[in-house]
């Protein structure tokens, strides 16, 4: 690998030179210095334009493709075109294809097993190989027999695709339940299967989107509406059909979802969330029958999630305006925010993304400056400390009554004996009876004020005790400084002493711990093994980029140590941007490849995800959106800046929403980017947010905006990437879809890729892969196939802009 600038003249076999140099020996023996494509004309589809006029809220737009929308016929023999187009284009980089699959297969491990977690008398664990490349789940009882309860393996083989979605124990364990995925249009069937000796299939539930079992007899789920909005719980006994399945809660509310959570194995929480607003109702587990339990009704802007331990709730909240969120307790019989007492405020840098409750401690996953942190609070201990106050109080109470008491009865004494003058001396004597009268009243209203005393005394809370007020002990457990990831475990036992914990980062494989709770202990138990990786050959940095208004925005940077930073360098920087998730930082091996090669992978942590709490996604939504393409502008100057790369050799790479920023990235600086890779991207924004009908629409107006307001309107107008292409040269372009995406309809990037094609004045190529049943997300049996497309696509270009740059250097 070279060490100083590449001149002009070595740009051409760049690629090649990091390829022999970095892979195995003899991985491409015969390839060589042999050029990755051929100059052979493909046939680009033709595509047919028809104007149409459109409009919404009063703006008006012509659009050449809507005829898309439609789908139908002449849309499938559309998509099967430019398949075959992309086809013919990747078969010009077979051989580079097949190095990049044997190079892949390496970073992976021949077979990876978990760690089991035990829960009662069983231990769990998962198992995949290169042969069986899906989950087989497995559990081995006290004795020591280990039993299959279930092989994915064994269901794909019965179908074209199958997707496993929630696989989910009943409180006995011997009965589960898993939901299944035919056509990825996230339309589940449940099946349910007793595996309490051999396992034997029982009953088979429709049209569900998700599933909790709420004790041993009983199973709930949701279903979806006709827009696929989970909108009804239903709750079925074992054994019956499920044409007599029992509604539990129906919501109509459009910005609504319904989803549903196990607390302690006492209750399931339903919980009805929009974008802004939560509602939660408890179902018993011990009698599914009883009516559901409503927490807190739903308030504008309130949002809250609930867990149960010994009759106690532990609410995460952002009552109060804690945006980052506050942990609240409050009686199981009182539920509602009027009882809710502060247990963890909001704290300063820190963001609380997540809550789980066992018997003796609560875990709270966080994001520290950004970080990922696990902070760890001893309820018993807490309990404790309540009992003393509790007792504290009583005592300052008892003692307070006491003085009154004495007060009281030296006030009696005097009224005796004031009384026993007027009746020895025989007379009456107004001011004196009036004296007594007065007397009187006042000790029945210090008692009434000593009684009122004590009942608040004895339910004050500490913010009414300023001197019992204390903050909670919280642990924030000590991972090593270059954890990114952070994950938990199954942790099925409520009543556990240990706690299984995941941690990564993107040069790191996956480290597995256990938590003591009783001692806090943090235990290493073991960690993926990699052929030939050593993480320390790595710099994995969290850097800073300046947007535009000052804002400071994470960046993540990986690359080979001691790489010069001289920008000769390939680089891919990916995004997301949206909903307030964080772009996860955990290791995927399949990066590795890249790495090896030379090149600098980058994760932009933009305005819009979650990274630094809910403020920061509420900076990048809305009328802020336009923040996310800031800071992805910000992100990638960063790049150039620091000598990472230089423009034209930086790929860019999203899935769903994090491809709008793609998209318009692609409109804003073409000549600066070598390539883009886009999952299903949400490109045809103003399309889809203006057709309320469409499934999800409604929903998103939390996110995105309502466009009948014109100042959204207004942005997603300048945001849009199809709305905005031009007549540009464009650097390559490779876009996925999937015809049974209930998220991202399937004609989004099919229009914008028809779209970027006829305004592209440039060689590069514009491709669209389409699926028939991978829906949203990517089978995982396809992820090291799919990874070999993309990185053959971006070396690719990457060896095409070095040949056109030695043709005529610059």
């Amino acid at each position: 690998m070279p060490t100083a600038s590449i001149p002009a003249a070595s740009l051409k076999t760049f690629g090649q030179r990091l390829l022999s140099a970095s892979w195995q020996e003899g991985a491409c023996r015969g390839f060589g210095l042999l050029p990755f494509w051929s100059t052979r004309q493909i046939d680009i589809p033709l595509v047919r334009r028809q104007p149409t006029h459109r409009e919404a809220y009063g703006h008006a737009w012509k659009d050449d493709y809507s005829w898309m929308e439609c789908t139908g016929k002449a849309f499938d023999k559309h998509l099967d075109q430019e398949k075959q187009y992309a086809k013919q284009h990747f078969q010009q980089s077979k051989k580079l294809l097949a190095c990049l699959r044997k190079e892949l297969e390496t970073k992976e491990q021949s077979q990876l097993a978990t760690f089991p977690e035990r829960w009662g008398k069983f231990s769990y664990r998962t198992e995949q190989s290169k042969a069986r490349p899906l989950p087989t789940y497995l559990r081995t009882d006290l004795q020591g027999h280990e039993q299959v309860i279930l092989d994915v393996n064994h269901i794909q083989a019965k179908s074209a695709f199958v997707s496993v979605g929630q696989v989910k124990l009943s409180a006995d364990q011997q009965i589960m339940a898993y939901t299944v995925d035919k056509d990825g249009s996230e339309a589940f069937e449940v099946r349910l299967q007793s595996i309490e000796g051999p396992v034997n299939e029982l009953d088979t539930l429709a049209d569900v989107s998700s599933i909790e079992w709420a004790g041993s007899s009983a199973l709930v789920y949701t279903q979806p509406d006709a827009q696929g909005r989970p909108f009804r719980v239903m709750k079925h006994r074992l054994g019956e059909q499920q044409e007599r399945d029992v509604c539990l809660l129906q919501e109509d509310n459009e910005d609504c979802f319904l989803a549903l959570a196990m607390t302690d194995s006492a209750y399931v929480t339903i919980n009805s969330n929009s974008k802004t607003a939560s509602e939660v109702h408890l179902l018993s587990c011990a009698d599914p029958d009883q009516p559901l339990r409503l927490v807190q009704p739903r308030t504008a802007g309130l949002q809250y999630f609930v867990s149960h331990s010994q009759e106690q709730l532990y609410i995460l909240t952002n009552a109060n305006g804690a945006a980052n969120y506050q942990l609240m307790t409050a009686p199981l019989h009182t539920p509602c925010s009027a009882h809710w007492k502060p247990l963890v405020p909001e704290r300063p840098g820190t963001a609380v993304e997540d809550l789980e409750v066992y018997a003796s401690h609560a875990l709270l996953y966080e994001r520290q400056q950004g970080r990922p942190a696990v902070s760890v609070l001893n309820l018993l201990a807490q309990t404790s400390k309540a009992a003393e106050s509790q007792q504290q109080a009583a005592g300052e109470v008892q003692d307070s009554l006491s003085a009154s008491t004495s007060k009281q009865q030296q006030t009696a004494h005097v009224v005796v004996e004031v009384r026993n003058e007027l009746r020895n001396s025989q007379r009456q004597h107004h001011e004196l009876e009036q004296r007594l009268q007065d007397e009187e009243d006042q000790q029945a209203v210090l008692q009434q004020q000593q009684q009122h005393h004590h009942q608040q005394q004895l339910g004050a809370t500490t913010a009414e005790h300023p001197q019992l007020a204390q903050q909670p002990q919280l642990a924030t457990l000590g991972f090593p400084s270059w954890a990114l990831s952070i994950q938990p475990g199954a942790n099925p036992d409520y009543h556990t002493h240990t706690v299984r914990l995941h941690v990564a980062s993107p040069v790191h494989p996956q480290h597995v711990y256990d938590y003591h709770l009783d001692t806090g202990q943090l235990q290493l138990l073991g960690a993926e093994q990699l052929h030939r990786h050593d993480p320390e050959q790595y710099v994995c940095q969290v850097q800073y980029a300046s947007a535009a208004d000052g804002t400071q925005v994470p960046l993540t940077v990986l690359h080979k140590k001691g790489m010069p930073l001289n920008g000769s360098h390939p680089a891919l920087l990916t995004v997301y941007g949206a909903y307030g998730i964080s772009l996860e930082t955990g290791f995927e091996p399949e990066r590795l490849v890249l790495l090896d090669m030379g090149w600098v992978i980058a994760l932009a942590h933009v305005r819009g995800g979650g990274e630094l709490g809910r403020r920061w996604h509420a900076a990048g939504r809305l009328l802020h959106k336009m923040n996310s393409l800031v800071d992805l502008e910000a992100c990638l100057d960063h790049l150039l800046q620091q000598g990472y790369s230089r423009e034209g050799l930086v790929g860019v790479q999203a899935a769903s929403a994090g491809g709008l920023l793609v998209g318009a990235l692609l409109n804003r600086r073409p000549h600066d980017l070598l390539a883009a890779i886009v999952r299903v991207p949400f490109v045809d924004f103003l399309t889809s947010m203006t057709q309320p009908e469409l499934p999800l629409t409604v929903h998103e107006y939390g996110e995105w905006g309502n466009p009948a307001d014109p100042a959204v309107l207004r942005q997603m107008r300048e945001l849009c990437p199809y709305q905005n292409i031009h007549t540009a040269e464009y650097p390559p372009v490779l876009a996925t879809c999937s015809v049974t995406d209930p998220r991202v309809p399937v004609w989004g990037p099919a229009k914008w890729v028809a779209k970027l094609r006829q305004h592209q004045i440039g060689p590069s190529p514009i491709l669209l892969l389409s699926s028939s049943d991978t829906g949203h997300y990517a089978h995982e049996a396809d992820l090291l196939e799919n990874s070999a497309l993309e990185y053959a696509f971006l070396i690719d270009a990457f060896q095409k802009k070095h040949d056109t740059s030695n043709l005529n250097p610059s």
